[in-house]
């Protein structure tokens, strides 16, 4: 990995695929989604349930300013309780990825300062942590309603990097969006295929290093670098 000499101080990690399997109904909150939009005036053929919730809602706020003004604040007020609903009823399901524990409290031992950063809302991402034994061992969460613009805008990860108090980190995520929040905010990048991404899609989306699952950590120079 570039900059692999670089000594670090902190682990981001991404929630759900990474840290986390739940089982959150993602093509029913995009469903939920499209039709809000459609029942404000967005054309229903502006959508596809292939595309991912942040492109659905980025498409559909874009349509809505540029044909007539809105209140963008009520829009997004409702569009985040829209998405609340469905992580809250995911959290039934949630247990923590196999080898994730370990790894977590290795890095708290090594000294490393840990944060989550997540497109979830904080109530989800802290209710699943506390569920799966991981709150111990973060330090920080920022989740969609800590900032204005969530995943892959940088402000997630320059929010984190300030609460957290350090300025050396990389990230970890299961999906391309992690990868671009990386790089927008000017850290390094790690892609784990425990998620929603498959190897081949993490790959064509430019991500040079993909670890089988979080255990892998151990292999890299800089795990116990301090």
């Amino acid at each position: 990995m570039r900059g692999s000499k670089v000594k670090l101080e902190a682990f981001l990690f991404d929630l759900d695929g990474t840290l986390i399997h739940s089982k959150i109904d993602f093509r029913s909150m995009k469903k939920a989604l499209v039709n809000y939009f459609v029942r404000k005036g967005v054309p229903m053929n502006f959508f596809t349930l292939e595309e991912v919730t942040y492109e659905i809602i980025t498409k559909g706020m874009n349509y809505l300013k540029q044909k007539r003004e809105i209140e963008t604040q009520h829009i997004k007020e409702e569009i985040n309780s829209l998405m609340n609903r469905y992580e809250m009823e995911g959290l039934t399901s949630v247990k923590s990825i196999e080898g994730v524990k370990e790894v977590l409290a290795h890095l708290k031992k090594e000294g490393f300062k840990i944060g989550v950063v997540t497109r979830a809302c904080r109530e989800y991402a802290v209710k699943a942590l506390e569920k799966t034994g991981l709150i111990d061992y973060v330090d920080e969460i920022v989740a969609r309603n800590d900032v204005e613009t969530p995943k892959p805008s940088k402000e997630p990860i320059l929010t984190i990097l300030k609460k957290l108090g350090v300025k050396k980190a990389v990230f970890i995520g299961d999906h391309p969006l992690d990868l671009k929040c990386a790089e927008s905010a000017g850290i390094p990048f790690i892609a784990v295929s425990t998620g929603y991404a498959t190897r081949k899609e993490l790959k064509k989306s430019g991500c040079t290093l993909i670890l089988k699952d979080m255990t892998q950590l151990e292999i890299l120079p800089f795990f116990k670098e301090k």
